[in-house]
């Protein structure tokens, strides 16, 4: 094999090293990226979700109260906006993929919501009579069941997000490591390749160059013996030829 073949495949082994380290690392870290967008992003959205029906909640029973109070136009109100406030956040909870207890809490607010619209709409909005005791009894009730619901919910969500941040911490340092496996095996292919360059490249010029000076200045016969069958042997067996026609 020639010289400039065994050196142009060393550092072609050493691009290929360098280019496989690149790629598995950026094919994990573009996984984890997809992974942050897609899992990460859907827990924050359930857990904004659920911050945006807690608040939708309180403006129904703070409206519930306000109409108790007699002011019946800040209180349907706040209640039509607490309940337009709700229904967002809901809708977007229902439609994501929970497991058994999250399913069973929006089974349970689906209950609790069609109640308390169905009792707004016989008690509050026919101005029917609504007293401090059928508050406690049924809205508050009812509004108390599905703040815990929905916090089970977020809890859940806030488990996830947790979770999906763990596990992608991890992801990110198994993602580190064929890098460095990569790396670690380049340095050492670099280390052997420097050594068989020395052994097999320089060391025999060096020594052709020796054996070519002492047989010019002294007379003595050039005994480099080349093991390779390349450029370095053909130098060598030339050189050999020369010095013999000068003595």
């Amino acid at each position: 094999m020639k010289i400039r073949v065994k050196i142009f495949a060393g550092f072609f082994i050493m691009a290929i090293l360098m280019i496989v380290a690149g790629a598995i690392s950026g094919i994990e870290f573009s996984r984890i990226g997809i992974s942050i967008n897609r899992i990460l992003g859907e827990n924050y959205k359930n857990i904004e979700a659920s911050n945006q029906m807690l608040v939708g909640l309180e403006k129904q029973n703070n409206g519930i109260l306000l109409i108790l109070q007699g002011q019946w136009n800040d209180g349907y109100e706040e209640l039509e906006d607490g309940s337009n406030t709700f229904i967002k956040g809901y809708n977007i909870v229902k439609n994501d993929t929970l497991d058994a207890v999250g399913k069973a809490s929006i089974q349970s607010l689906e209950t609790h919501l069609s109640a308390l619209n169905m009792m707004k709409d016989s008690t509050l909005f026919n101005q029917q009579t609504a007293t401090l005791k059928w508050y406690y009894e049924k809205p508050y009730r009812m509004i108390t069941v599905m703040r815990h619901e929905v916090k089970t919910i977020q809890k859940i969500n806030q488990d996830a997000l947790y979770s999906t941040s763990t596990n992608l911490k991890e992801r990110a340092r198994r993602a580190i490591i064929p890098g460095i496996v990569v790396v670690v095996a380049l340095l050492m292919f670099i280390a052997i390749f420097t050594y068989l360059v020395n052994h097999f490249f320089v060391n025999p010029l060096l020594r052709i160059k020796d054996r070519a000076t002492d047989s010019l200045k002294y007379g003595r016969p050039f005994d480099v013996n080349i093991q390779t069958n390349d450029e370095l042997k053909s130098l060598a067996d030339v050189i050999k030829k020369l010095t013999n026609k000068n003595h």
